[in-house]
């Protein structure tokens, strides 16, 4: 019975390092083509932070509108420059700012469009 219950907290124990490491997949970093983008606070207002925790330090508060510089994104979070301070706010909070053209014309215009754009 011992022997049985030793295999079984052996095999659960490699089971869940196995699990651990194969579900904690890279943070991926995404950034700006050509160096920053254009972006804007859409809520209320946003915190500033120092690092990419809600632990961390608030740099300052930022209200709704006002326009930020996106540098990348990482995770949940983005990183952005606000009148001269630069930090962390919560991705789901920026809108990035894409100057995409408006559509019209044939299905081949806008298809020729899209492709210009992109």
């Amino acid at each position: 019975m011992k022997s049985i219950l030793k295999k079984t907290a052996i095999c659960l124990l490699v089971f869940s390092m196995i699990i651990t490491s194969g579900l904690a997949a890279p943070k991926k970093e995404v950034h700006a083509a050509q160096g920053t983008y254009g972006g804007r606070i859409w809520k209320s207002w946003v915190k500033l932070r120092k690092s990419k925790s809600k632990k961390s330090k608030v740099i300052r508060k930022i209200s709704k509108g006002e326009p930020v510089q996106v540098h990348y994104t990482s995770g949940k979070w983005r990183k952005v420059t606000y009148k001269g301070k630069t930090g962390f706010v919560l991705k789901k909070y920026v809108y990035i700012n894409t100057n995409a053209p408006e559509l019209s014309g044939s299905q081949e215009e806008k298809g020729q469009t899209v492709a210009a754009f992109a």
